[in-house]
């Protein structure tokens, strides 16, 4: 079996092992969702290419500490969770990120979002995972993710229509 076809845990296991192909499909494999999610919670593809370097960074971490503590992809993304809270609590004054036109509607009605509502609709319609998923991520119960997607659908709809 070549690295390409094996699951994401086996390829964490192997980067345990020391081989760095390894970590390199990982990379390869989750650069483009993980990028599209930290744009998204951050609104800027500068501040999101230097998060992106820091969540991997962070990964190489978890890797050689050796402990499991959670499936790989849920890792992954609670560490990019938090450092995009961080990264936002930090920006005391980001400007006026909202543009105007058609085209960007949507985009401005997910940004207006709760932090916690937009983070779970953008979890599950973009990178498709399982409210189970989801709310390990977040740390919340099933419920609450449930509501926080419900919500948010409300809110959007609202803004669009």
């Amino acid at each position: 079996m070549t690295f390409e076809q094996l699951p994401d845990e086996a390829l964490f296991e192997a980067c345990r092992q020391g081989e760095l192909r390894a970590f390199e499909h990982l990379l390869q494999r989750h650069r483009q969702p993980l990028y599209n999610f930290v744009c998204w919670q951050i609104g800027s593809s500068v501040v999101a290419d230097g998060l992106l370097h820091e969540v991997f960074l962070r990964v190489l971490e978890e890797v050689r500490s050796k402990k499991q503590r959670a499936s790989f992809k849920t890792l992954l993304y609670v560490i990019a969770r938090d450092l995009c809270l961080r990264e936002s609590s930090q920006a005391n004054n980001l400007g006026d990120r909202h543009q105007k036109g058609p085209t960007r509607r949507i985009q401005n009605a997910i940004e207006e979002l709760a932090i916690e509502e937009r983070e779970v609709f953008l979890l599950r319609e973009y990178l498709d995972l399982s409210f189970a998923q989801i709310a390990e991520i977040v740390g919340c119960d099933r419920k609450t993710v449930k509501e926080r997607m419900r919500n948010a659908l409300e809110r959007l709809r609202q803004e669009v229509v």
